[in-house]
C-alpha cells in the first residue's frame, strides 16, 4: 500500500495482481512524508536503497489492543497491552485507510487498485503459497482452494460497505497500459518499468487446466462481485 502526498494518490494493494511490482516501481517517486508499507522479505531487497517509510502511526482512539485470551471470571477482561502505534499494512482495506488519513486526504487524492481474473489469480496464489513445499507435501489445487481463507479476493480491499471506493481499477491483463494512464493522471512523467516480483514460480500453461466444475463454480461464487464488476469470464 502506498500513500503519496507528493503526488496525491493512494494505491490499494490487492492480492496476486502484480501489487508488489507496482509498489517497488512507485517507491522511486515518493517524497519524505509519503507512506509505503513493507513487502515480503524476499522482495524488499529489490527496492534497495529505498525502503518502506512512515507506515507506523501514533496512538489513536482505539486505545488498547486486544490479544490473547479472556481471563476467567463472571465478567472477564482481555489480556492486552498499550498499543504504541497502529500500522498501515500491506493489504490494508479502503475503509481503514479512509479512517486513518481523514476526509480531506481521502476525498482529494486519486485512489486506485488493480484486479485480475479470479480464476487465474487463484492458481497464482496456490503456486505462491506452496512454493516452499515439495511435490509430496504440497496440497493439490482443489484441496488448497477448498479452504476459504486461501481464496483471494480483491473487492474487499477497494470497496467500502459494498461500494467501490477508488477512482480507477486497473487490470492485471493490461497492467502496463493502465499504470501508464494512472501515472499521467497523478503527474508522474516516467515510462512504466516494472521490476519482476514473485516470478518464476508458476510454469507456463492455461490456468483452466487446474479446474474442475466444482472449483470453477466455487471461485465464481466467491468472487462474484469482482467478476460482475470487471466482466471476467472463465
Amino acid at each position: 500500500m502506498i500513500i503519496s502526498h507528493r503526488h496525491r494518490f493512494i494505491f490499494l494493494k490487492t492480492g496476486k495482481a502484480a501489487g508488489t511490482s507496482i509498489e517497488l516501481f512507485l517507491s522511486r517517486f515518493l517524497g519524505p512524508d509519503d507512506i509505503a508499507t513493507p513487502v515480503s522479505a524476499e522482495d524488499e531487497p529489490k527496492r534497495a536503497p529505498l525502503r518502506p517509510t512512515n507506515y507506523l502511526r501514533e496512538p489513536g482512539p482505539l486505545g488498547w489492543k486486544r490479544w490473547g485470551a479472556r481471563l476467567p471470571g463472571p465478567v472477564g477482561r482481555w489480556v492486552g497491552r498499550p498499543d504504541r502505534r497502529f500500522d498501515y499494512f500491506n493489504h490494508i482495506p479502503a475503509r481503514l485507510v479512509r479512517q486513518y488519513v481523514g476526509h480531506d486526504v481521502w476525498s482529494g487524492y486519486f485512489k486506485f487498485a488493480f484486479e485480475r481474473n479470479p480464476w487465474d489469480r487463484q492458481v497464482s496464489s496456490w503456486y505462491w503459497a506452496t512454493r516452499h513445499q515439495s511435490e509430496a507435501t504440497r496440497p493439490d489445487f482443489k484441496t488448497f482452494t477448498a479452504v476459504e481463507g486461501r481464496r483471494v479476493r480483491g473487492f474487499p480491499i477497494y470497496s467500502i460497505d459494498g461500494t467501490v471506493a477508488v477512482d480507477k481499477i486497473g487490470r492485471y491483463e493490461t497492467l502496463e497500459a493502465d499504470l501508464a494512464d494512472i501515472l499521467a493522471r497523478v503527474g508522474i512523467d516516467a515510462p512504466v518499468d516494472l521490476p519482476r516480483s514473485k516470478g518464476g514460480l508458476r510454469p507456463d500453461g492455461d490456468y483452466r487446466r487446474h479446474y474442475d466444475d466444482a472449483t470453477r463454480s466455487l471461485i465464481g461464487r466467491h468472487c462474484a462481485r469482482e467478476i460482475a464488476l470487471m466482466g471476467y469470464e472463465f
